[in-house]
């Protein structure tokens, strides 16, 4: 796993004292979850309080609770047509949907490595091979897609391969290992587009080739998220000593004995499935009461047998109740990923976490600033009035003006978010807003380097940070970065960009990028081409290709091109640039 954490290795001490700090955090957060709010706290009393307390009989939970999206389209017409061209929707798909295939699949071949990358379309069929001395290594079948908007991964079943007939290649559909990038149009391997790969494949050493697929079957990892199954797989997934959940699933239990083996409860059954991709009972729960007896709709589950875990307070299951609705994204947005030092996330799909750990945590819910149905704004959109009526609903005197400049001493250019939610978090295509809400003096993220106001003011240093916020905030830090350290008078751009931290260059590199004043770090930049690490490679060219307001040729600079190859473009496009 590549490391993405900001963990200075001179401050081993320190970082002890951060992970703990984190975990306490989390901590803190889950007792949060599980307690606060709650004005029917049920500690002490049988957990079946929670059913007692509901409509006897009422189930949404079960297989057959379940009814599919097109028995909510008579009555929802609106979310219906919505959902349809949503990116939910569109998370996961079957290759025979019309539409489904995005990547070029028009018998292309692409030379990596030592090996040839081919792509294959034969009528409704779609393929990828690999190929050695014009020699098919490995053969598969696609089967489904993966994502719609930035980036498409495939899944697929090896039909060709070195394997003996019978093994179980033949018939396990995996994740494979390159995606199409939808705004480059152009294939590459995962560990350009997945932060957790580190390595990467030269032709030359075999201590990594990046055509030996993972062959983790894609029904016990993937699929969990990225489609819509009754409830009581998630419940099943948490029996036993097994247990694997982050979101509501972790509140319940069900009572019922589940016969099947620990192996079976952690692979998802992806023949019976409610839907591919994620639809309206991924959230709402099993709809047949609602659609057949006109029951009202509940956010949170519920049959006979699931009760609440001990010392947990019974959830509404309304809209207006942030604790279930927070819990039910958390189902997917709460994928494991190293930390800041102040508990946010290093990568997008850990929103939940974040929001989790975050200021806010008692008060906001995803659906303040997100309607589940409709796409989002891109990442690089600007902030919605919806997004900043989230904040001003709770500090409603900054829905004035004048007020909101008075407290944050710049105009209108600097919404709340750019303060409070800074875009210090790796997507799939650019820097994204972090959802762990916190403030710009947020000692642990000032003493790492990283923090809010730098961001913008990148040829600022964090010394003079400090020193602004004690003069215009009134906020008195610690005169120190540390006890023997200075805080650093350099640019916060080149200090980062410098960093032995990856975590601060690809951070630094996004900001610099998205930067009017970005030209002035080109060069630095242009030398970050030269990292061995393809993911890091990447978003650097991205960063310069915003500095530039233009996308680079393959002629100026080939991000998976050999190493020599890369160093004579960097160097020529500098000679170009610099004309």
């Amino acid at each position: 796993m590549a490391d993405t954490g900001i963990e200075p290795s001179s401050r081993a001490g320190k970082r002890i004292l951060a992970v703990v700090a984190v975990l306490i955090l989390l901590a803190a957060g889950f007792y949060w979850w599980s307690h606060a709010g709650a004005n029917t706290s049920v500690a002490g009393s049988s957990p079946k309080h929670f059913v007692e307390a509901e409509e006897a009989g009422y189930s949404n939970v079960r297989a057959a609770d379940y009814v599919g999206a097109s028995a909510c389209e008579e009555c929802h017409q609106e979310r219906y047509t919505q959902w349809s061209g949503n990116l939910h929707r569109k998370m996961n798909r079957l290759v025979s949907e019309e539409g489904a295939v995005l990547g070029d699949f028009a018998n292309r071949r692409i030379k990596y490595g030592a090996k040839t990358l081919v792509l294959e379309q034969e009528g409704n069929d779609y393929w990828m091979s690999f190929e050695e001395s014009g020699k098919v290594v490995r053969r598969y079948r696609v089967t489904r897609t993966i994502g719609s908007r930035y980036l498409q991964e495939y899944v697929g079943i090896q039909v060709v391969g070195p394997e003996a007939s019978g093994d179980s290649a033949y018939e396990t559909e995996i994740r494979l290992p390159f995606g199409y990038l939808l705004g480059m149009k152009r294939w590459l391997h995962q560990q350009y587009f997945d932060s957790w790969h580190d390595r990467e494949y030269s032709g030359e050493s075999m201590t990594h080739d990046p055509f030996e697929p993972d062959k983790t079957p894609w029904r016990s990892r993937c699929a969990w998220c990225h489609n819509t199954y009754p409830f009581e797989n998630r419940l099943a997934r948490m029996q036993g000593d097994e247990k694997v959940g982050s979101g509501i699933e972790q509140l319940f239990s069900d009572l019922r004995e589940d016969q099947r083996e620990p192996a079976e409860r952690l692979l998802l059954d992806t023949e019976k499935l409610v839907s591919v991709g994620i639809s309206c009972e991924s959230c709402h729960f099993g709809a047949r009461e609602h659609v057949e007896n006109g029951a009202k709709i509940r956010f949170a589950p519920q049959a006979p047998s699931v009760v609440a875990v001990a010392d947990v307070p019974a959830l509404s299951g309304e809209r207006t109740d942030n604790r279930s609705i927070n819990a039910i994204c958390a189902q997917c947005h709460s994928v494991p990923t190293l930390l800041y030092p102040n508990g946010a996330g290093t990568r997008n799909s850990s929103e939940a976490l974040d929001l989790l750990v975050g200021n806010c945590a008692s008060e906001i819910k995803c659906t303040d600033c997100h309607d589940p149905h409709v796409p989002g704004p891109g990442a690089m959109s600007e902030d919605s009035p919806k997004h900043i009526a989230a904040c001003t609903g709770c500090h409603e005197k900054y829905a004035d003006a004048g007020e909101a400049a008075f407290h944050s001493l710049h105009g209108p250019e600097v919404s709340c978010l750019d303060c409070h939610m800074p875009r210090i978090t790796q997507g799939l295509a650019s820097l994204i807003r972090s959802h762990r809400i916190s403030s710009p003096d947020d000692l642990l993220m000032l003493q790492s380097g990283l923090n809010a106001c730098n961001l913008c003011h990148l040829d600022k240093s964090v010394a003079w940070t400090v020193n602004e916020l004690a003069v215009s905030r009134g906020v008195r830090l610690p005169g120190m970065l540390s006890e023997s350290k200075p805080w650093p008078e350099q640019a916060s751009a080149l200090w980062w960009l410098e960093s032995e931290e990856r975590i601060l260059r690809l951070t630094a590199a996004g900001a610099l990028g998205m930067s009017p004043n970005g030209r002035e770090y080109l060069g630095t930049l242009l030398r970050l081409l030269g990292d061995p690490n393809a993911y890091d490679r990447l978003r650097y060219m991205w960063a310069i290709e915003g500095i530039l307001r233009r996308e680079l040729t393959p002629q100026e600079y080939d991000v998976s091109a050999p190493p020599e190859v890369r160093k004579r473009q960097a160097a020529a496009l500098w000679a170009k640039e610099n004309s």
